[in-house]
């Protein structure tokens, strides 16, 4: 990124009458309410009470500020100074920033002219009135004493009240607590430079204001000290040459350094300005305070000071200014386009409400497809942003309930005998753990139990279904919590949609009004439709056309059969019970052998059971997917851009577009004050640029042909594109502008401001680098742009360089 700020070489070529126009333009910024909401340069007055401040503002703007400690003001003062060729002088008031409309209009009647000093103190206390303060109350609202005339120099100081340091008869500890409370706000602003008056008269440890000045500027690069009342030590004293070398940045290391003035003494309250200064000059020229540098005191060389400081800082902090007010400006015209134009019949609520219900259907669409190209899908880092990528956020709700179904959707946790194999479930269930020998035991009870008709060897198969829906029994709760974590995970980003589209007043109202009363019917739907999905596994007969059912209950038959002959024949090898001679007859008929009934019954009873977890491996599956798909899928997220589409606000009736898009005064009030803002803030960009330069644009590079070279390497047929881009800008400064100093270039940007560029001196054989670092830069091979390599070879031909 650029740096636009004005450099210094170009601050000291800016004539008077560009400074004057900058700081005029900055105080237009200012009255015009830009300040309001952005933070503008400013000098600020700070002292304590008995400071002197008083004197320094009347010294500086040749304008009498009265002095009596016991007059708080309970405001800032902005003290405009002009210079011009009439004098005029003038008392406004600036609304706050939370005044109304109807306030604003009345404070900005206040228009008092004066032609003395002496009519301030009327006046302030007129403000107060007029700012309908009481007793105690502060306001931020902004006393505007406007002073011009020939004598004046261009400056505008914002005066704060003095920092008072005990309460007594004339201030309360409340009093105490708002005047300190109002003077740090504005010290912590960053634009602020801070004038730190300070009274020699009091011992430095004591004041507020440098404490105050610390905790805010630890580092002092905005704060600039002012010493006042250097007459009251005694001369050739302690005190005298401990504030001597407060006043050489001895004690406390301000970056701007400290000044010195001396204030009118009792005799000389009467004397003019100029005998004033004089008195101030004699003062200087003896004594200790001489060993000073000329430009550390009296009150000529701070006005000069504070004018060079004030320029400086503005030049600095103004393309940081643009940025903020271009960033505040969107901000605003958003919220303005949520709030919408102004609708007080049926047809212009009709249409408000078909722009919300068109952007409100676009995002859950592409929101519930994963589409997340637009703006509002951006910002996952904020609180709720990840809830926006709603299909993100359902499907990582799904694996978590598939994931949940497989560790806790069983009932019990059926532990497979040694050798055989593992079995599907492998976490406890709900209903503990079982071996498989002792659950066939309890199967083989509740067949005799439930024992029919059948023939010896076989069982019902009602049997199966009842151990089946004994084993599902937690899916239900399962599911229902996925649903309601789901329903509740949508209903968030369906609030966070219609708060994207809508003002904060309207969709509240949709809301509550419309949205809400839809998706707790839709929670409804779900929960039924979830019933429907998990009947066939709670009622009825038991049914896969699944082909991997079949294959894993002959899995686990031939897993099991296997397991048996592997034992018995283990029997009748080495070391077995066995081993001798045999036949294998003999293998064979231990193989066949059976016990009978009994043996053929625990057999089926076990079969029972493969066939149940087959099956309870098969379904789980299929209901997972069921939920995913039937449930979520088809009866939530499909139905979304429905819920509140421009089908359905064409079909509101007048009284149900009255409920849900009239405006309330608020709304109106709000966008009364956003047009205000946005008008306020759009003239000041303009202004503000009338100064930045602009940016200018640098030609890419291209990737496949970069490579790396010292910038100190000798040029070649290959031109870094760092180097056209700076050749050709001081190219075009040659032929359009004057050379002011042997190593800078002058010319006025298009839009009126003036400025510097270092103009690049080239070399015979030496390509001209765009900066002095010795750090490689990238370097382009056969880099052409049609045009700029003839203006080039035209330019080096003149210099003398082909």
């Amino acid at each position: 990124m650029a740096d636009n700020s004005l450099n210094p070489i170009a601050l000291r070529e800016l004539h008077s009458k560009d400074q004057g126009q900058l700081l005029d333009d900055i105080d237009r910024l200012r009255s015009q309410g830009v300040s309001n909401y952005i933070d503008l340069p400013q000098l600020i007055v700070c002292g304590d009470q008995s400071s002197g401040k008083s004197s320094v503002l009347e010294a500086i703007s040749l304008v009498r500020f009265p002095t009596k400690d016991h007059l708080c003001t309970r405001f800032a003062t902005e003290l405009v100074l002009r210079r011009t060729s009439n004098v005029h002088a003038a008392v406004t008031i600036k609304p706050g920033p939370s005044r109304s409309e109807a306030d604003r209009a009345r404070l900005l009647e206040f228009n008092e002219p004066f032609t003395s000093g002496d009519d301030l103190p009327n006046l302030i206390e007129s403000a107060k009135k007029f700012m309908g303060l009481s007793l105690h109350s502060f306001s931020e609202d902004v006393l505007r004493v406007e002073s011009s005339g020939p004598d004046r120099p261009h400056l505008t100081i914002v005066d704060l009240p003095g920092l008072i340091h005990a309460n007594g008869r004339q201030q309360s500890t409340v009093e105490i607590n708002n005047v300190s409370k109002m003077v740090k706000g504005y010290m912590s602003n960053p634009r602020s430079i801070i004038l730190a008056v300070v009274s020699a008269q009091t011992d430095f440890s004591n004041q507020i204001v440098t404490r105050l000045a610390r905790e805010v500027d630890p580092n002092g690069t905005r704060t600039l000290g002012i010493i006042t009342k250097p007459d009251i030590p005694p001369r050739g004293s302690d005190s005298e040459k401990a504030w001597i070398g407060v006043a050489k940045n001895e004690e406390v290391d301000f970056r701007l350094g400290w000044h010195v003035l001396k204030n009118r003494d009792y005799d000389s309250q009467g004397a003019s300005s100029a005998e004033r200064d004089q008195k101030e000059s004699q003062f200087f020229s003896q004594g200790a305070w001489s060993e000073l540098p000329r430009e550390s005191v009296g009150i000529s060389a701070l006005r000069t000071r504070l004018n060079k400081v004030f320029l400086q800082h503005i030049c600095s902090d103004l393309p940081a200014v643009v940025k903020e007010i271009m960033a505040e400006l969107r901000q605003c015209e958003q919220t303005l386009s949520k709030l919408g134009d102004p609708r007080p019949t049926a047809k212009e609520q009709r249409t408000y409400l078909t722009y919300i219900s068109q952007t409100f259907q676009h995002l859950t669409k592409v929101a519930a497809d994963g589409t997340y190209n637009d703006t509002f899908f951006r910002q996952t880092n904020v609180p709720g942003g990840d809830t926006k990528r709603l299909r993100a956020v359902v499907r990582n709700l799904n694996d978590e309930f598939a994931d949940e179904m497989q560790r806790r959707g069983h009932y019990l946790q059926i532990l497979p005998e040694d050798g055989q194999p593992y079995a599907f479930v492998t976490t406890p269930g709900t209903g503990g753990t079982v071996s498989r020998q002792d659950y066939l035991n309890e199967i083989q009870g509740m067949a005799r139990r439930n024992r029919g008709c059948e023939l010896p060897g076989t069982l019902s198969s009602l049997l199966t279904t009842d151990l089946f829906h004994q084993q599902s029994q937690p899916w239900e709760d399962i599911a229902a919590q996925h649903l309601d974590k789901v329903w509740a995970s949508t209903k968030v980003f369906l609030e966070l949609v219609m708060e994207h589209v809508a003002s904060s007043e309207s969709s509240e109202i949709l809301l509550r009004g419309f949205i809400d009363p839809l998706m707790e019917n839709r929670l409804k739907i779900i929960q039924e439709k979830l019933a429907e999905v998990l009947r066939p596994y709670k009622h009825g007969a038991l049914i896969t056309l699944n082909r991997h059912y079949a294959g894993t209950v002959e899995a686990v038959r031939f897993g099991r059969t296997r397991a048996k002959m592997v034992g018995t024949l283990n029997n009748y090898l080495d070391g077995g019970s066995k081993a001798g001679n045999f036949t294998m007859e003999d293998v064979a008929d231990d193989l066949l052998s059976s016990d009978g009934e009994q043996r053929m019954f625990a057999e089926t009873c076990s079969d029972i059971l493969d066939r149940m977890e087959a099956y309870y491996e098969t379904a789980l599956n299929v209901f997972v997917d069921n939920v995913a798909a039937l449930v979520i899928e088809n009866c939530l997220l499909s139905e979304l851009p429905e819920l509140f589409s421009p089908a359905i606000v064409a079909g509101m009736d007048d009284e149900q577009l009255e409920v849900l898009a009239a405006e309330s005064q608020q709304v109106t009030a709000e966008r009364a004050q956003l047009n205000r803002k946005i008008s306020v803030l759009k003239e000041g960009l303009r202004t503000c640029r009338k100064h930045v330069p602009r940016e200018q644009q640098t030609i890419p590079q291209r990737f496949s042909t970069v490579k790396k070279q010292n910038s100190n390497t000798s040029s070649s047929p290959e031109t870094t594109a760092a180097s056209i881009t700076s050749e050709l800008n001081s190219s075009r400064l040659t032929n359009n502008t004057s050379t002011s100093s042997a190593g800078s270039s002058r010319r006025s940007s298009p839009n009126g401001s003036i400025f510097d560029e270092a103009s690049n001196s080239s070399t015979t054989g030496t390509s001209s680098a765009s900066t002095a670092s010795s750090a490689p830069s990238p370097r382009v091979t056969s880099f052409s742009v049609p045009g700029l390599n003839e203006e080039l070879l035209k330019k080096k031909s003149t210099a003398g360089e082909l």
